[in-house]
């Protein structure tokens, strides 16, 4: 707001705090202009992306929408505050946040005296970050910003149900996953098993066939690895040193590409 001030006759950091905070009005007319300057200035369909994360704000109060004791990122800790989930844009060295979702808890969402107390939209319900995200994803691809692929950490990688409604939409993703996860080197055989006996609902789900591989931890099929494995790529210059990705690429047969990265402070300035 002390920018606009600064260009908009006739206002001044009152009048825009009123306007902003208390007036009536649609924040998708500023998004949707946003999103067209982004693509016209910095965007490229071969090499930009978008990248998914969601913030905390330290909050206290009953009053202000959203708060509660959940985690927050900035703190490294659960306490009071409230979390926005947004969406950027990058190309090289150029980013910016292209969109944005206040994240309502369901205690929030469902307690109708503390809605209308603070204003909270009727037509606004509760979803999950996953679900706001993906619907930020698709709006932004929608109005047309030209991206290749998207980025996210574990929280989202995490979710099958979310990489799976990208895939369907044919949304290139790269995505975090917790070291645990389970994962096969090849594809494995799965089929709809049969109905046991005569009662019950027919399955619908497919299983994995009998005798098949069973998965292995991501962080086993890492430390198996040989060094020449790994390949190094410089990423930039910092103040002290080059940082450098050191990541082993695969895709098997029929499965997600997958990836393991580790980013660090090379010794040696770039050359």
């Amino acid at each position: 707001m002390t920018n606009i001030e600064k260009v908009v006759p006739d206002c001044d950091h009152q009048s825009l705090q009123h306007f902003i905070s208390n007036s009536r009005w649609d924040e998708e007319g500023v998004i949707n202009e946003l999103q067209r300057q982004v693509g016209e200035l910095i965007g490229d369909p071969i090499h930009g992306s978008v990248h998914l994360d969601e913030s905390g704000f330290p909050k206290d109060g009953e009053n202000s929408v959203g708060v509660k004791r959940q985690h927050c990122g900035r703190l490294g800790k659960v306490d009071n505050c409230q979390v926005g989930v947004f969406l950027g844009y990058a190309f090289w060295n150029r980013r910016t946040l292209i969109d944005k979702r206040l994240y309502l808890p369901d205690d929030w969402a469902n307690d109708p005296v503390r809605r209308r107390q603070c204003g909270v939209p009727p037509e606004i319900t509760f979803k999950t970050k996953a679900e706001l995200g993906l619907e930020m994803l698709l709006k932004a691809r929608e109005r047309g910003v030209p991206f290749a692929w998207v980025g996210m950490d574990c929280f989202y990688g995490q979710q099958p149900w979310f990489l799976d409604s990208l895939e369907s939409e044919g949304v290139l993703y790269i995505a975090d996953v917790p070291s645990d996860t389970r994962v096969w080197l090849e594809a494995p055989k799965v089929e709809i098993p049969k109905r046991k006996g005569k009662r019950g609902p027919h399955p619908t789900r497919k299983q994995l066939i009998e005798g098949e591989p069973e998965p292995l931890e991501v962080r086993r099929i890492v430390e198996e690895l040989p060094d020449d494995a790994w390949e190094h790529t410089f990423l930039r210059d910092t103040e002290r040193r080059a940082m450098v990705c050191y990541g082993v690429f695969t895709c098997p047969s029929g499965s997600r590409w997958t990836a393991r990265t580790r980013i660090m402070a090379h010794p040696q300035k770039r050359g």
